[in-house]
């Protein structure tokens, strides 16, 4: 055998999909029958299961022959897969996450094997977290620790964009419209933008729903709306402040 597949060269022990050379000797002077068809002294087969291979070898000068048959043994490669740990969007362990969210990838199987992640990852072990800030692909290669036969998977991890949440002020108070900077209990509107395809929470003071809301301080404050993108389930916060003059 002529082979650098599996754990040993040469021993015509292989993984499913590699190649291994049959030479038979003598190697010159007689003739060569194989059971594949084959008529020189060697035979080059990528058998996807263990093969036996058998060859007639004929001396043309007296016509004796004498027949020898050899295995190749095939072992499986794994069956890699990837999959996703993460409770970020829609939907818990689909690899689809909010950016600035982690996830962590499981390379399988998780027992008898050793593991080597490519680029951006490049390490070893079966779980890795990340926290993509866009989508990105993760290959891993996992071979079988007793055979040394191996296969390499990739799992895609899409990043859903944040809301870029901002409050805009609607008053007619104080020296300037729309400023935020008011007199001591006029009212004042806040909008939460963007004012479609989200849903809002405000905090205290507020503590409602919904993209406008009324409000009349007596005293300079803050006020925090958490805006979600109803698609998504990705979200963001953002603060303002409504200034108050007495």
């Amino acid at each position: 055998y002529s082979e650098t597949s599996g754990t040993t060269n040469n021993d015509g022990t292989i993984c499913n999909g590699a190649s291994v050379t049959l030479t038979v000797t003598p190697s010159s002077g007689v003739d060569y029958s194989w059971s594949t068809g084959g008529t020189s002294d060697n035979i080059s087969v990528s058998p996807s299961s263990t093969t036996s291979y058998s060859v007639t070898v004929t001396n043309p000068t007296t016509n004796c022959s004498a027949s020898i048959s050899a295995s190749v043994t095939v072992n499986l490669l794994p069956n890699p897969t990837i999959t996703f740990a993460e409770t970020s969007g829609t939907t818990n362990n689909d690899g689809i996450i909010c950016n600035g969210t982690s996830v962590t990838l499981t390379a399988n199987p998780t027992t008898g094997m050793t593991y080597s992640w490519s680029a951006p990852i490049s390490a070893s072990g079966n779980n890795k977290v990340v926290s993509p800030s866009s989508t990105t692909a993760y290959d891993v290669t996992v071979t079988n620790s007793t055979t040394a036969c191996s296969a390499t998977t990739s799992s895609s991890v899409t990043v859903n964009p944040l809301p870029t949440p901002t409050i805009s002020f609607t008053e007619t108070s104080g020296t300037t419209n729309d400023d935020g900077i008011t007199c001591s209990g006029d009212a004042v509107t806040l909008t939460a933008n963007p004012t479609s395809g989200m849903t809002y929470s405000w905090a205290a003071p507020i503590s409602a729903t919904g993209n406008n809301k009324v409000v009349s301080p007596t005293s300079t404050t803050a006020y925090t709306v958490t805006v979600t993108n109803s698609t998504t389930n990705c979200f963001a916060s953002v603060s303002a402040s409504v200034t108050v003059n007495s």
